[in-house]
């Protein structure tokens, strides 16, 4: 028997309007695809993205993040397995593309409780859960709303961040990173075959650079990678914040260079003066990667 997992933090790290529990004990740095729009990863065309994407391997298990009953639970077309939960008050949540399921239609089930397990079913490009929140008929991005485990472990602003790339490390992530200079801005890019986004050039210049494999993450996946620096140094990243309209928290993230310059995926690919007005007032933290 799978034990369930019990939360007893209830502060969001945005909202403050905590709505879900959490569905996996630490999700964040995985989660791949944000609410909102987004290039379809099937289509190739530009949708609304009702939820989010987390990626974790197949057969992970998935906990309720609510308290309801089970109103769903089998296969929906695109969806593949599904689960609904609603709390008979206006809450509901739903668990998409899972490999298994762990409940029925019409049981009750408490938050933490297991309800399914990670898979790839549906329309889906890998293993994940896609997980939506709906709020008295209306959507929600589940990452403002919803416990992720995540930032009460992160390495507070201004704490030891570790050491600095050496040379030969920042000239590696140089190496990669300056071959990719005037590519086109592509929303949901992350390959020279597919072009980049923000987030996609980043994770790509570090993964290929053999410096730092982070995956397939978004810019506030990166972030929460990241220690904060105050004084930063070539190879560090950096963050911003409202850079288009979005409810995410991050938005965007470029490789710091050195004197007050970065690297990033605007468009084209190119290098930025920090000090415009403009950067300085989206920015949001300078970050560290760990050394491998």
């Amino acid at each position: 028997m799978i034990n369930s997992i019990k939360h007893t933090r209830v502060q969001n790290f945005v909202s403050n309007r905590q709505y879900w529990q959490s569905p996996f004990l630490v999700w964040l740095p995985n989660v791949t695809d944000n609410y909102g729009y987004r290039v379809h990863p099937i289509r190739g065309d530009k949708d609304y993205h009702m939820g989010i994407d987390i990626a974790m391997p197949e057969g992970t298990v998935i906990y309720a993040a609510q308290a309801g009953t089970v109103t769903f639970a089998d296969n929906s077309g695109g969806y593949g397995l599904v689960v609904v939960i609603d709390d008979g008050a206006g809450l509901v949540s739903k668990y998409a593309h899972c490999s298994a399921l762990l409940v029925s239609a019409g049981q009750t089930v408490n938050a933490g409780d297991p309800i399914a397990k990670v898979g790839s079913t549906g329309s889906s490009t890998g293993n994940h859960l896609h997980m939506e929140l709906i709020k008295d008929g209306k959507y929600l991005n589940p990452l403002f709303f919803a416990l992720t485990n995540d930032f009460g472990e992160l390495p507070e602003y201004g704490g030891n961040p570790g050491v600095a790339y050496d040379d030969a490390t920042f000239q590696k992530i140089m190496d990669e990173a300056t071959k990719h200079i005037g590519r086109a801005y592509v929303w949901g890019g992350s390959s020279p075959s597919t072009g980049f986004d923000c987030s996609g050039f980043v994770c790509w210049v570090y993964r290929v650079s053999g410096v730092y494999d982070m995956g397939r993450i978004t810019a506030l996946g990166i972030y929460s990678h990241c220690a904060r620096v105050t004084d930063p140094k070539p190879g560090d990243l950096v963050f911003f914040e409202r850079t288009y309209s979005t409810t995410s928290p991050i938005t965007h993230v470029g490789i710091y260079v050195g004197g007050g310059k970065m690297l990033h995926c605007g468009d084209p690919i190119g290098y930025a003066d920090l000090s415009s007005n403009y950067w300085r007032s989206h920015f949001v933290a300078y970050g560290r990667l760990p050394i491998n």
